[in-house]
């Protein structure tokens, strides 16, 4: 993996053929520069070749735009998320060791930390900008009524419309019968009211609403 990650960049220096700034095709070697990459595979260290154009001596290495995405660092993305899944798994120091075993690359504890929460960021940013796409192409209520209306024409205006809830139920001890018994209420969630039915047990029970507001339940007498 090493040696071919190598012969990409060297490819990729030879396709230069025109100055990036001037479009000359004239140029001078200026020797190379030594980078260090830390990958999923370990350190690599590559010869970057760097170019002087005659016409406008800009000088330029032509290696540097297949590593765009390691953005002035040297830690690969590849790395980058392994290292925010070890770093978020175990504690830094122990997620260090397990990096190591992993890629053969040996970081810091703070280096680690620091990769761990930019990738973090990164993904709540994402996770961000999806939510608020997902608010921007939501549905209210008013076009759900306009897209009624056109689908059915001769809907009656003014008519209320259904609402279909599912209920759940349950049984509530009353001091009010002799000898006990108990009432059967219907819990309805998040919707204002709910009608409560009479108990199974033959025992003749008032009725009763439930009112359900963020996450308190009350029974009140009809």
């Amino acid at each position: 993996m090493k040696e071919a990650l190598k012969q990409a960049i060297q490819q990729i220096e030879q396709q230069q053929e025109t100055c990036p700034r001037c479009g000359g095709d004239q140029y001078h070697s200026q020797g190379t520069k030594r980078r260090v990459l830390l990958t999923r595979f370990g350190h690599v260290e590559v010869p970057l070749k760097r170019l002087r154009c005659q016409a406008c001596q800009q000088l330029s290495r032509p290696a540097e735009r297949c590593l765009a995405e390691v953005k002035g660092h040297n830690v690969t993305p590849d790395l980058r998320e392994l290292a925010a899944l070890v770093g978020s798994s175990w504690p830094y120091e122990t997620a260090a060791g397990v990096l190591k075993r992993l890629s053969g690359v040996q970081l810091s504890d703070e280096r680690l930390r620091q990769l761990t929460n930019e990738q973090g960021k990164a993904v709540a940013n994402e996770q961000r900008e999806q939510a608020e796409q997902v608010l921007q192409e939501a549905v209210g209520m008013q076009q759900i009524r306009a897209q009624r209306t056109q689908a059915s024409p001769f809907r009656t205006e003014g008519k209320s419309e259904w609402l279909q809830v599912g209920l759940d139920g349950g049984w509530l001890p009353s001091r009010e019968q002799t000898g006990g018994g108990a009432k059967s209420v219907m819990l309805c969630e998040r919707f204002s009211q709910a009608k409560v039915l009479p108990a199974e047990n033959g025992v003749k029970s008032s009725m009763r609403y439930c009112f359900h507001c963020d996450g308190q339940a009350s029974v009140n007498q009809r």
